[in-house]
């Protein structure tokens, strides 16, 4: 009898324990969905389902499409501030976030954007776990928004970064081309390797910086990039394109492995020379001067077959006879397609008739 009652006890012990296991494991992933019955206000709890709104270490929110789709999206509105486990953006198919200026969102786990949801980021946003963008999101960091936490982009996801991310970029998978604006600021590593492409306009420091695989790599002429480390390397068949600024400014390349002295960034790349390097000098106004000169990088291994590998490209015409390779710079002269010196030609025959003109006008004027 006692061994049944002890039986009969330990058995409602261990469905209570199950009970309460699960009670606690279900508190600790409360989800609030997202259904903007009334407006786009995050603070508004008629604005989520169950009448609450998300916050605290055991919630997480899923900004879904809204009741109106078009106008009842997603906004933490300025002077706002939300602290939560997760957030989820797009998790039924689509949704859109958009966390206002002098707004701050918080999230001890991580932001998942998936399928077509966007997140739109002109405040400040803590996201402890990172952000992953996977399907066919985006994601964009306006001019003064700032990400603190590493970001991954996979899929055919898209990033744009005007603003400041203080992390890690990991491309990841993506197949969509990334982009670093004029404004942008990444504090942390930036590898881009496989099928990923990059365009950097902006600053990249703070971390690592490589290109390896066949992975793309733009960098217009306002771009400023400074690799930390021993892996600062161009490998494999990387593809890698400088586009030169109008006045014959460009991206140099720098690193401080190797630097001379601390800061300086005036150190050596590794290269396997298989890479391909390309410099476009469409964009350059030779108003400024017919000879130009470009460093492209800080310094590198295998100086002379870099130097032999690097094609210069003016208007689609190969060019790199034009130039040579001394002490770390390239220097050419950029001529002016045949069509630019028949419009020179033009103008200035065009002036020398006009002056013609008036001086047989002055001539037959009667003294």
């Amino acid at each position: 009898m006692n061994r049944q009652l002890h039986r009969l006890i330990t058995g409602i012990t261990i469905v209570f324990g199950i009970f309460v296991i699960n009670s606690h494991l279900q508190a600790q992933n409360t989800f609030r969905g997202w259904n903007g019955s009334v407006s786009d206000d995050w603070a508004d709890a008629n604005n989520w389902d169950g009448g609450i709104v998300p916050s605290g270490g055991s919630d997480t929110a899923a900004v879904r499409r809204g009741t109106p789709d078009v106008t009842n999206r997603t906004v933490l509105y300025n002077g706002s501030s939300a602290s939560l486990h997760r957030v989820f953006v797009g998790e039924q198919n689509s949704g859109h976030l958009t966390v206002q200026s002098g707004a701050t969102l918080n999230t001890g786990g991580d932001i998942r954007m998936s399928n077509t949801g966007t997140l739109v980021n002109n405040g400040t946003i803590n996201a402890t776990g990172g952000l992953q963008a996977a399907g066919t999101s985006s994601v964009s960091i306006r001019n003064g928004g700032i990400l603190n936490g590493n970001l991954k982009a996979d899929n055919t996801s898209k990033v744009t970064i005007d603003g400041t991310l203080n992390g890690n970029f990991n491309i990841g998978s993506s197949t969509a081309e990334q982009r670093i604006g004029a404004t942008g600021t990444v504090n942390g590593d930036v590898v881009v390797s496989n099928n990923d492409v990059l365009t950097i306009a902006g600053a990249v420091s703070g971390g690592l910086f490589n290109v390896n695989g066949t992975g793309r790599v733009v960098i217009e002429s306002t771009a400023d990039i400074r690799s930390e480390g021993e892996d600062s390397w161009l490998y494999n068949t990387a593809d890698i394109t400088w586009n030169v600024g109008a006045d014959g400014s460009v991206g140099t390349l720098r690193t401080n492995r190797g630097e001379s002295t601390t800061g300086a960034f005036d150190g050596e790349w590794r290269y396997t020379g298989s890479a391909i390097m390309t410099v476009v000098l469409d964009d350059y106004d030779t108003t400024n001067g017919l000879t130009i000169s470009l460093g492209l990088l800080s310094g590198i291994q295998n100086e002379a077959t870099f130097s032999n590998n690097v094609k210069f490209l003016l208007n689609g015409q190969d060019v790199s006879s034009d130039f040579t390779y001394l002490n770390g710079i390239f220097t050419g002269n950029v001529v002016p397609e045949p069509g630019t010196y028949a419009l020179l030609a033009g103008c200035l025959g065009l002036v020398a008739a006009l002056t013609r003109r008036a001086r047989r006008r002055s001539s037959a004027q009667p003294r």
